[in-house]
Order: structure tokens, then C-alpha cells, then sequence
């Protein structure tokens, strides 16, 4: 618990799943590459496999025999799968049209007061869903070759965060960027309808880096949803304190990934990794940032806007 990155589901016979998304972004924004590892423990179909979102419109599921994934004990993460390799420095890939070799450096690592950005609730038992974020920040060294086409991310951004359960929410966004103007400059936010004891409230976490100083929005610090808009942009403002967080995104092209339900890989999704995402910091009347990055991830999935218009204030 104290180090989510790793490995959590040793004692999990059956209807779980754990999936690491490590994200890379080449200098210019415009070529992104994302890869997920992971594993499903469903009972009828137990498997790992590695997952792959290229925003030029390469989707591909890679699956393997549950045997297949090995992690390495100790206080690091370091995953293998057959010839594949992922750790928080490093991934290797050798896959069928897909090698590659990444390199993740000068990481900014998440360093909050809880052990991981869930806070208080990543002590409670039986949640649907798990979330845990590595690295907030990183430059990248290496290449990716995809169908014998080789793009250089030299000088890229990387980041790495995980999810682990039994399941994805019904409805939930998801955003990520790093690839900002000024380098240190990170955000990832996401919001969700959260089943709990036969209900559900509506929840959400994430966080902004910026000039060395991380700023965490979530429903456990007092944090709220000023506002949220889907309608073809996605828009939303979060308030703690005097801070306050505005974020527009507009939803690129996507990919169709698969998502958990009890542990079993089989539910689609579409997941964009070009996508740009302006925000904006304020504190009280300043603004403190304004900027915008491309390469961003967007996930909107479900009535979003609906589960959190009762707390919203237009």
C-alpha cells in the first residue's frame, strides 16, 4: 500500500485485474505512444497482456498465457513478459511489428502526505477500483519501431500511473498531459461515479505541477467541483481554498482499448491520446499559469456531467 506501483494482487484468486499505463509523447506532441501491461485473474479466462495506443490508429491487444508475467521482488517496480520489459525507468518491447526501447529520466515522482493520490481511501477495502500514480513527469531517451517505421522520442515526456480491482466505474473522465511549454508543467484529473455500499457518490482526484510545487485536487482534501461541462469540449473547474483549476480539453482522435468488469478484460472503450487540453491556475484573482499541451489523454466514458450536477455549482 505504501508503494502502489507495485505489484498488489499476490493473495487475488479470481475477478481482478491490475494494469500499468506508462505514456510517452515525442518532442514535438504530435507522435504519442502508450502501453499498458497488465493482467486479468477472471476465472473462466485468467490471462496477462499488454495493451497498445498509438495515436496515428494503432490499437492492438497482446495476449499471453497468465504464466507469462513474472514481477521481480523488491521496492522497485520491474515486470517482464516473455521478452518484454517495463519497470519505472525503463520498457523494452518485442512484439509481433513492435519493438521498442524507452528510457524514463529526470522522474518527478508522486510525493504526497498519503501513500498514494487515493489519500484516505486507498485504506478501505473492497473498492471497485484502485488508482495509484508513479511518475508525474519524466524526459524520455529512446525509440519506438511500429511496422518497421522508427519514431525517435529523444527528449519526450513520459508518465506512469496504474489501476487495480475488481473493475472500471460506470461513467468516469480521465486527463493527462505533460507536454507543456515549460517542462515541469504536468496535470492528470479524474473524476468518477463511485459505487459504495449499494450506492455511490461521485469522487475524484488528480493533480497540477507546476514550478516545483504539486497542487492535489480530490474529494478527501476538501476540494470541489465548480463545475463540469460535457458538450463536444470538456470543461472543468476545481476550487481548494483559494486555488483554483481550470481545465478545458477537446477530444482528438481515439483508440478502442478493452477495460475490466470483475476481473474479465471485455469491455471496450475509446481512449484519445492527442488530444489538447488548456489550464489555467488561479489563486484568489491571479492567475498564476496559463498553458496548454498537446499529446494529452482524454477519457470520457458514460453520463459524467449528470453524476456530478448535484454538486456543481453553475
Amino acid at each position: 500500500m505504501k508503494n502502489p506501483i507495485l505489484y498488489q494482487g499476490k493473495l487475488k484468486k479470481n475477478n481482478y485485474f491490475e494494469g500499468w499505463y506508462f505514456k510517452v509523447v515525442n518532442n514535438t506532441g504530435d507522435r504519442v505512444f502508450a502501453v499498458i501491461p497488465g493482467l486479468s485473474k477472471d476465472k473462466k479466462d485468467p490471462h496477462c497482456f499488454i495493451q497498445i495506443n498509438d495515436n496515428v490508429g494503432y490499437t492492438n491487444y497482446y495476449r499471453f498465457d497468465i504464466g507469462s508475467i513474472k514481477f521481480l521482488e523488491g521496492k522497485q517496480l520491474n515486470i517482464s513478459i516473455n521478452n518484454n520489459f517495463f519497470s519505472e525507468e525503463k520498457i523494452i518491447l518485442d512484439l509481433p511489428n513492435l519493438r521498442a526501447d524507452l528510457n524514463f529520466l529526470n522522474i518527478v515522482k508522486y510525493k504526497g502526505f498519503w501513500p498514494n493520490i487515493m489519500g484516505p481511501f486507498s485504506f478501505i477495502p473492497f473498492m471497485q477500483c484502485y488508482h495509484g500514480v508513479s511518475v508525474l513527469n519524466s524526459t524520455i531517451r529512446g525509440y519506438v519501431e511500429l511496422n518497421g517505421i522508427v519514431t525517435d522520442y529523444l527528449d519526450g515526456k513520459g508518465y506512469i500511473e496504474k489501476d487495480w480491482g475488481t473493475g472500471f466505474p460506470s461513467s468516469w473522465v480521465w486527463l493527462q498531459g505533460n507536454s507543456f511549454k515549460e517542462t515541469d508543467v504536468s496535470i492528470m484529473m479524474s473524476l468518477a461515479h463511485i459505487p459504495w455500499l449499494g450506492s455511490y457518490f461521485p469522487g475524484f482526484l488528480g493533480f497540477f505541477n507546476v514550478g516545483g510545487k504539486t497542487h492535489y485536487f480530490s474529494t478527501y482534501n476538501f476540494s470541489r467541483v465548480n463545475k463540469i461541462i460535457v458538450d463536444g469540449r470538456l470543461v472543468i473547474e476545481l476550487k481548494k481554498r483559494g486555488y483554483l483549476l481550470r481545465i478545458k480539453a477537446l477530444q482528438s482522435s481515439v483508440g478502442v482499448l478493452k477495460a475490466p468488469t470483475k476481473g474479465s478484460m471485455n469491455r471496450p472503450i475509446k481512449e484519445s491520446i492527442n488530444s489538447v487540453i488548456e489550464v489555467e491556475l488561479y489563486w484568489k484573482n491571479e492567475r498564476l499559469y496559463s498553458g496548454k499541451t498537446m499529446g494529452g489523454g482524454l477519457e470520457v466514458v458514460g453520463d459524467i456531467e449528470g453524476i456530478f450536477s448535484k454538486i456543481t455549482r453553475r
